[in-house]
């Protein structure tokens, strides 16, 4: 058999190993037609152009190959070299644009997604036959194009309504905030437990945590049947219920069920797992989770998850998601540089709000309130959406320095907070603060005439405008605006009752014709009437001081008084004979003994001369052993003395005074 020969055979042999999926034994057959192709020598037209025909099917083999086998550069590289080959005018247009698919694939598995979706739009041009929606619905979902994916894969449910078109579509849908779309997709394939994890995603999305929980535990429940039908091992079970775990923990946190979702999140996270995105998610949402607690093995695990190749897999949401939680971290801890350093990836995602708000929050810590203000003027000025939300964080801004006047000057002279009445409100609140009481009731006032048409919001602020005057005990006031509001709206029950409040200082007669409009208090039974007396008991023992607590108070005025009583009878003592206050005063000890006095009593004999002076650099150990041996032969020497007599001592007698 000659070389041309073996070459033919052995292209007939990858066929059936690319049928089998045997990609590694592919990959090596064809390495050796290449080298077999390299070393002949065509000798006629006819030849030449079959072996450059056998040589391009070859590495078309090879860079199939490699893209199975997840080397992908390989496979690139393959490719171009392929496609910039200048026999490659031999293909036909099919041919090449099955070639062309490849390298979109490659782009696709690279994440060079932009170049991917060039390449497809040249296959649609080449063979419009050419099935490539799928692969282009792909690589838009990744680039994070929702819409666009989620009416592509609807196309392809037309034609195609298998469960993963189905998934794909309503995972589209619902990250695309149409979770109401999502479900009816999913209603289109019930019974897999893949359609029922995208269903449960909606359901949380819509707040039904009760639904998405029931979905979620019979998906787990069909997933495992199925799997031990299928004799899958343990390992096999538990990863394929990682994703359905990990949701159902975030149902528990979402409806305040923290103790279930901190156990299922450790224990989804304390285990080594292969689904590397599940696991993410499940960190990302355990650190929510726990907030503060754990701090630094919360950052460790955060940064683990970044500094994975894989983090580019997860949604934008999720990526956001996990950088945000550990900023937050960071800056607890007060990591300020880090903070900023981490910044950088939310940049390169253009979330700018969020650069916005963390970095002035850091800046707010770090009481750089001056340049966290000049950046908030720059970022207004290159992003005027923003504005918004700039001039509320330079009005806070002035609110933490502790500079109120400015922070109303800020917010009055804001073109974009003047429909807003919660803004105005505030400002109000600014003038009470600074002692402007009349300022933020004319405010207020004028704030209710604009907002007659919601009886809502005005009652709120007429509430509080009298809570506000009775505070400032300006009780005429506040019954005068109050009773002017009750002109139009004598039905307003709560106004009613603060303005009760109100006349009870000014006018007593008033305030009791103004209670009779408001409903009695209607009692269904005896027990009822005792609970609500006792508690209106406990109400005026609280306000009101007892019998017992007036004897307490007036038995500590008394002994107050007798103290105040001693102290006062308490002057300066009585002055010796002849004393004048132009001479220096009297020996205080002039009256006692002179035995007695300070300055005729002996010193004390110093006690230095029994201390041993320890030398420097000398054993410490080694000075008690002297001591104690210079302890142990004074002792001896005091035994070795003859016994005194009785009676006599070693004092001497002291002398007599003549």
């Amino acid at each position: 058999m000659n070389q041309q020969d073996a070459v033919s055979w052995q292209l007939f042999e990858l066929q059936s190993q690319y049928e089998n999926g045997e990609y590694s034994i592919l990959l090596q057959k064809s390495n050796k037609i290449l080298q077999l192709l390299s070393s002949l020598k065509p000798s006629s037209d006819d030849t030449s152009t079959t072996a450059k025909k056998k040589l391009l099917s070859t590495l078309q083999a090879r860079c199939f190959a490699l893209l199975k086998l997840g080397r992908t550069k390989e496979a690139l590289q393959g490719l171009e070299k392929l496609l910039s080959n200048p026999v490659e005018s031999i293909f036909s247009k099919e041919k090449k644009a099955e070639i062309l698919y490849y390298k979109a694939y490659a782009l696709y598995s690279e994440y060079q997604l932009e170049e991917a979706l060039e390449v497809c739009q040249k296959i649609k041009e080449l063979d419009p036959q050419r099935e490539v929606l799928h692969l282009e619905a792909q690589i838009l979902f990744r680039s994070s194009r929702y819409k666009e994916a989620a009416q592509l894969f609807c196309e392809l449910l037309l034609s195609t309504p298998t469960v993963e078109n189905i998934c794909n579509a309503a995972a589209a849908q619902l990250l695309s905030g149409n979770p109401r779309e999502a479900l009816s997709t999913c209603q289109k394939q019930p019974g897999s437990y893949e359609v029922m994890f995208i269903e449960a995603c909606a359901y949380c999305e819509c707040g039904l945590t009760e639904k998405a929980e029931r979905c979620l535990l019979e998906a787990m429940e069909q997933c495992s049947t199925a799997l031990q039908q299928d004799k899958r091992t343990q390992e096999d079970i538990e990863e394929e219920l990682l994703p359905l775990k990990t949701q159902l923990a975030f149902v528990y946190q979402i409806s305040y069920r923290e103790t279930k979702a901190e156990e299922l999140f450790h224990d989804i996270v304390s285990k080594k797992v292969n689904d590397w995105n599940s696991y993410s998610v499940a960190v990302c949402n355990f650190v929510a989770l726990r907030g503060y607690r754990e701090v630094h093995d919360s950052l460790k695990r955060l940064k683990s998850i970044i500094s994975k190749r894989s983090f580019v897999k997860l949604t934008h949401k999720q990526q956001v998601a996990i950088l945000v939680n550990r900023i937050l971290l960071l800056l607890h801890l007060r990591k300020f540089d880090a903070c900023i350093l981490a910044l950088d990836e939310l940049i390169k995602r253009k979330e700018w709000e969020l650069v916005l708000v963390l970095k002035c929050c850091v800046l707010d810590r770090q009481r750089k309130w001056d340049e966290a203000s000049d950046f908030v003027r720059d970022f207004a000025a290159s992003h005027p959406a923003l504005t918004l939300l700039c001039d509320a964080i330079l009005a806070q801004m002035a609110c933490n320095k502790g500079d109120l006047k400015n922070c109303i000057v800020l917010l009055k002279d804001s073109k974009n907070f003047s429909n807003y009445p919660s803004i105005i409100s505030t400002v109000a609140c600014l003038h009470e603060m600074l002692g402007e009481t009349e300022t933020a009731v004319q405010i207020l006032r004028e704030l209710v005439q604009k907002l007659e048409s919601t009886s809502g919001e005005s009652k709120k602020l007429m509430m509080f405008i009298g809570s506000l005057l009775r505070r400032k005990h300006l009780y005429a006031q506040a019954k005068e605006i109050l009773e002017g509001y009750l002109s139009e709206h004598p039905n307003d029950v709560e106004v009613v009752a603060e303005n009760v409040v109100a006349a009870c200082h000014v006018d007593l007669s008033a305030a009791v014709s103004w209670a009779e409009k408001l409903p009695s208090l209607a009692l269904d039974s005896s027990s009822m009437t005792e609970e609500a007396e006792s508690k209106l008991l406990g109400l005026i023992l609280r306000t009101h001081p007892s019998s017992n607590d007036e004897q307490n108070t007036t038995d500590r005025i008394h002994d107050r008084d007798k103290n105040s009583q001693k102290k006062r009878r308490r002057g300066k003592k009585p002055l010796p004979k002849g004393y004048s206050p132009n001479q220096p005063p009297p020996d205080p000890e002039k009256w006692l003994p002179r035995s007695v006095r300070n300055a005729q009593k002996k010193k004390k004999k110093s006690s230095k001369h029994h201390e041993i002076p320890k030398m420097q650099g000398a054993d410490v150990s080694k000075a008690d052993n002297i001591m104690d041996w210079q302890r142990s032969a004074s002792s001896q020497a005091n035994d070795s003395l003859p016994d005194r007599p009785k009676g006599s001592s070693r004092r001497k007698a002291p002398r007599k005074r003549r």
